[in-house]
């Protein structure tokens, strides 16, 4: 049976954005609070989860792929630590490594990265959402046509200053952080569900 997925921005989103920095070194991760409880509560109300993240540090020469695969193994531990779970991987996890000046289809607000996951995870999309912190986020979902929320950490609030002035796609919802994004989704999933 086909399940709806969430997909998700990572910095800002699941873990602290440095903002100004990039996340180079496994040290460096640490997750927002209460992101932990909800992945595991998203996977446990029978969601997929596929990661969607611009990581322009590797076209920038500051971080290699293999780093980066040693920061993603330590944001599943992270996630299985702090949500005391067995074991905790995403569905799919995908990164841009290309600089902004490099016209890519892949890095965010376009919709590649994002339309590969949908292949891959091929969830049932009128049940699925978008949850990030920036607005090619939001331009990322709106042009895939997948309902997004816009969550308050990271560069959320700065990113609502732009929705509000209207440079920028409003998002279906807009939440305090992740914990209450996965719990906004099931309710309205339930609500519209009966």
């Amino acid at each position: 049976m086909r399940q709806p997925a969430l997909f998700l921005d990572r910095d800002g989103t699941i873990n602290v954005d440095l903002i100004g920095n990039y996340v180079l070194h496994p040290d460096k991760l640490q997750l927002v609070p209460g992101a932990a409880t909800a992945l595991s509560e998203a996977r446990a109300a029978g969601f997929k989860l596929g990661v969607v993240t611009n990581q322009a540090c590797i076209g920038k020469g500051l971080l290699t792929h293999e780093g980066l695969a040693k920061i993603h193994e330590h944001l599943e531990y992270l996630v299985r630590q702090e949500a005391n779970l067995d074991r905790f991987h995403f569905d799919d996890l995908r990164y841009c490594p290309h600089r902004a000046d490099e016209g890519c289809a892949c890095r965010k607000p376009n919709t590649g990265m994002l339309e590969a996951a949908i292949a891959t995870l091929n969830p049932v999309l009128d049940r699925s959402f978008f949850i990030g912190d920036k607005p090619a986020d939001l331009g990322c979902a709106n042009k895939a046509g997948i309902r997004s929320i816009l969550v308050l950490t990271g560069y959320g609030s700065e990113t609502l200053k732009e929705v509000e002035a209207g440079k920028c796609p409003t998002p279906y919802a807009v939440c305090t952080n992740l914990l209450e994004a996965v719990r906004w989704i099931s309710e309205d999933l339930r609500t519209h569900q009966s």
